[in-house]
């Protein structure tokens, strides 16, 4: 990573996975559910967008032009069996002449944002806990609005058109109320929502993805770091995908209530119970709805 102009731009080259620099909220690293841990679902079935459990080779820059606003483009190593099971393996560091690319491009809004703490640890190329984090003088937010493109499909199905996925989002977290404006940990509250959307092709597996949540940070006064969460997520799958299963897209969605609570026991151990109500489970109402429970405890050195 360099840095020049005061550090205002920012060059970076490495293995990253894509989620590090693009299409993630603060909200993001609270939830369990697989639809919007790291980035919303549907990037990830539409294209070889890495989350965090992948990485490929990057290249990309990030330039602040002005005052809370941040402009980041990247370029990524694409190839169809990255983050699945197969011969691929996170050691593998090669390329292939069988390797696609995939480009994104973000802008961002940060108002009354400390600089760059809403989407990292720090202003550099790394990954903590992102929190959103006011400079005192009003509620901070984040705004995002991206594009993507890729030579490399995650999939082909039948009858559609075009073979090269792109796609569209726009997202959003914004503070609504603070206790203790511009401190850090203080207790509150904000909502965050946001669309993804990718033009119906035959590599479309889910052309809408929308969700929308809440997040409370210290709801109660003896436990400032705790954290309590709601989202909602929908999405609907493609024809082309839909006659992939032999079915029809007609009313095919997939949707997803879910809510936790972060107890941070210390700085280093947290435990979260989580309940997740999943609305046709699979899209073509194959199976029932399915209410879901689970519990991650983490530890952090």
């Amino acid at each position: 990573m360099q840095t020049a102009f005061d550090d205002r731009l920012e060059i970076g080259v490495g293995r990253v996975a894509a989620e590090q620099f693009f299409a993630t909220l603060p909200a993001f690293d609270l939830l369990l559910s697989g639809g919007l841990n790291s980035v919303p679902m549907a990037l990830e079935l539409n294209s070889p967008f890495t989350g965090s459990a992948s990485a490929s080779w990057f290249a990309g820059a990030r330039w602040l032009p002005m005052k809370e606003t941040i402009l980041t483009a990247g370029v990524f190593q694409a190839r169809a069996d990255l983050g699945q099971t197969g011969p691929y393996t996170g050691l593998d560091f090669g390329l292939d002449p069988s390797d696609g690319t995939f480009g994104v491009v973000e802008i961002a809004w940060t108002p009354h944002s400390k600089e760059f703490a809403t989407v990292q640890e720090d202003r550099h190329f790394t990954r903590g806990r992102r929190e959103l984090s006011g400079n005192g003088i009003g509620l901070p937010g984040v705004y995002k609005l991206g594009a993507y493109v890729s030579s490399q499909p995650q999939a082909s199905y039948p009858g559609g058109w075009g073979g090269s996925p792109f796609g569209f989002y726009a997202m959003g977290q914004q503070t609504l109320w603070e206790e203790n404006p511009g401190q850090s940990n203080t207790s509150q509250f904000s909502l965050f929502g946001g669309l993804v959307w990718s033009p119906p092709s035959g590599v479309t597996e889910m052309p809408v993805d929308a969700f929308a949540g809440a997040v409370w940070r210290g709801p109660w006064s003896a436990r400032p770091d705790d954290h309590l969460y709601t989202s909602w997520q929908i999405g609907n799958f493609s024809e082309p995908y839909a006659r992939s299963q032999e079915t029809s897209a007609s009313g095919a969605f997939e949707s997803v209530l879910n809510a936790g609570y972060i107890f941070q026991v210390t700085k280093e151990f947290s435990v979260q119970p989580d309940i997740q109500y999943i609305i046709r489970p699979g899209g073509f109402g194959q199976y029932g709805n399915a209410l879901v429970l689970g519990m991650q405890i983490a530890i952090e050195l």
